[in-house]
């Protein structure tokens, strides 16, 4: 394996994880109410992971040990910055 195959299932695998915890997220904050239609949940996830990677990253590892609500936070805000995008 290659590092461009090693990126490619990074990728894949951030990209899976991703569409899980979008549509968990989702499902909390917004409880009966179907999924948005293509294309535009796959622009709501693709910003969501963007930005629930980035601020995971600002996190130091001590406070992601301390408590889960430091990725509730960081579901919460990433779903609210993906669900502003224009139509």
């Amino acid at each position: 394996m290659d590092s461009e195959d090693a990126l490619r299932m990074l990728s894949a695998a951030h990209a899976r994880q991703d569409r899980r915890r979008y549509a968990n997220v989702h499902a909390r904050l917004h409880p009966g109410e179907p999924l948005p239609t293509e294309p535009r949940r796959s622009q709501e996830i693709e910003v969501f992971g963007r930005v629930f990677r980035q601020w995971m990253r600002l996190r130091t590892s001590a406070e992601r040990a301390v408590t889960a609500a430091t990725v509730v936070a960081a579901e919460d805000a990433a779903f609210a910055q993906a669900r502003a995008l224009p139509d």
